[in-house]
Formats: structure tokens, sequence, C-alpha cells
């Protein structure tokens, strides 16, 4: 099973690289049969013409399920990150996406999920009923990366075994 996960935030420093970083670790060491792949919209040229990132379009075929995180920016998502993943919005027609909130405060990207989560929609994808929201993300990691909460991991865990379970039974049919 192939799972991607993209990190919307491009600014430097940003906890958002973080949390996709902890999130494949722990998934990389407790699921066997999991290709992983980390990518961000900085890792493209987005184009504004529609036109489409071959790398990107492949990459979107080949993925069976999605882990989305999003850092929650004055209530919102990152701009980047939908405009990178507009490019592709009939490709992820049925496929799951499991979603993951980050804040500096207590609601842990809540107002940011709930508004990509629409967008998510829009695309027909299959959204998973229980997001990680991870509050006060800069007192969970520190400022090199490392996890702080040793809490996190079994709710990680938790929320990729569904995400895995949903993208298989997809996938029978």
């Amino acid at each position: 099973m192939n799972i991607t996960i993209i990190y919307g935030a491009t600014r430097p420093g940003n906890y958002g690289q973080f949390v996709a970083a902890a999130i494949n670790n722990i998934t990389a060491k407790n699921f066997s049969n999991i290709n992983l792949k980390v990518i961000s919209p900085k890792n493209f040229t987005i184009p504004y013409d529609g036109a489409k990132i071959k790398e990107y379009t492949q990459l979107v075929e080949h993925t069976d399920a999605f882990i989305v995180v999003v850092s929650e920016y004055n209530h919102g998502y990152p701009g980047m990150l939908k405009s990178l993943m507009d490019l592709e919005f009939e490709n992820y027609f049925g496929k799951p996406v499991l979603v993951t909130g980050l804040s500096d405060g207590q609601f842990g990207g809540a107002r940011g999920v709930e508004a990509f989560v629409n967008v998510l929609k829009a695309y027909k994808m299959f959204v998973l009923g229980n997001d990680i929201l991870i509050n006060n993300v800069d007192k969970k990691f520190s400022k090199e990366g490392v996890l702080l909460d040793s809490t996190l991991p079994d709710y990680i865990i938790k929320s990729v075994t569904e995400l895995i379970l949903l993208a298989k039974k997809l996938n029978q049919g």
C-alpha cells in the first residue's frame, strides 16, 4: 500500500514538517508493507495556469491513501497546499484521506481542518471521521523537530490503522 503524507506549510521552521516526519516515522515503525512518501508544496513549482506537474500526477495516481497535515493559519489552511492539490482534482476520486491539524493554540488546528475537509469532499475523497488534532504543537515538538509528547504515537497509530483499513476496503470494491 502506498501512502502519501502531504504537509501544507511552506514557511521556514514550520511545525507541519515535524508532524509529517513524526507520522512518517511512527507509521514506518509500526506497519509493514506500507510505502510512505512525504511531500510539501515547496517540493514543486506550482503553475497557476492549471498545467499538470508530471511527478505529482504520477504520485497521486499511485497513492492508495493520503495523510494531509494542515497547519492552521488565521482559521484557515495554507494556500499553497490547496494550489498543489487542486492540480489533480479528478485523480483523488474515491481515495481515503486522514487529516491532521496543528496549531500553537488550544484547538489543534480544528478550524483549519474544518475548512480543508470541505475541499477534500469536493475532490470526492473519503475523509476519515477522526482527525488528528495537535494543539500546542510548539510544546509537543522541539524547535529541532524532536517529538516531546509521549501520547502522540498511540494517537497516530490508531488513526493510521483506521486509514489503512478503509483503504483496504475501498480497494476490494
